[in-house]
């Protein structure tokens, strides 16, 4: 098998040709098989990125809307004690 790595023939103790092209063969099937690896991966990050950002937005959002919400609660109940205190202000006080 070592003769089979070589390229050259004359480096070869292979007299054919047809050995030294399966080994080019191979040599280019693993490169691509590598390369397209690598690409996915890449894309699997690129995605995984983007979906981790997109999740992060997304809670970000949440978490202001939620912020939201309680400050138009807290706001009603302002209102409501504030209305509770003229209404109270306002009426005269019983005298029995």
């Amino acid at each position: 098998m070592a003769g089979v790595m070589h390229t050259r023939l004359s480096q070869c103790k292979i007299s054919s040709i047809t050995p030294l092209k399966n080994v080019g063969r191979r040599r280019r099937r693993r490169r691509r098989r590598r390369r397209r690896r690598r690409r996915r991966r890449r894309r699997r990050r690129g995605r995984k990125k983007e979906e981790e950002e997109k999740e992060e937005e997304e809670e970000e959002e949440e978490e202001e809307e939620e912020e939201e919400e309680e400050e138009e609660e807290e706001d009603e109940e302002l209102s409501a004690r504030t209305c509770l205190a003229l209404a109270v202000q306002a009426t005269p006080a019983r005298t029995n």
